[in-house]
């Protein structure tokens, strides 16, 4: 994606952060629920957000969250992306990953 396309708003289902930057999505599949529950949806301020970011927040078959929120929870893939990264976030990670791409 070049650097003038728009990026997609999205929600982190870990901590509820709405913005473009790069996700770990994980297909969770039919048999498992993954939708966030009422507690935790109601820390959630959905006010303004792009209706595909809302929906994807509460499909049950995907979970999509930052990478360092990630690896604050234990994901192993996402503890060895925040290594490789060296802990880049937004608008910085996003530029790197373009620049390893081009690569």
């Amino acid at each position: 994606m070049s650097d003038t396309a728009e990026r997609p708003l999205r929600f982190c289902d870990i901590c509820g952060g709405l913005d473009d930057h790069p996700r770990h999505v994980r297909n969770l599949g039919a048999s498992e629920d993954g939708r966030p529950d009422d507690e935790w949806m109601a820390g959630v301020s959905t006010d303004g957000a792009p209706v595909q970011a809302i929906e994807q927040l509460v499909n049950g078959t995907v979970n999509v969250h930052h990478m360092d929120c990630g690896a604050a929870e234990g994901c192993e893939l996402c503890k060895g992306t925040e290594k490789e990264n060296k802990g880049l976030r937004g608008q910085k990670l996003i530029n790197h990953l373009n620049e390893v791409r081009e690569a």
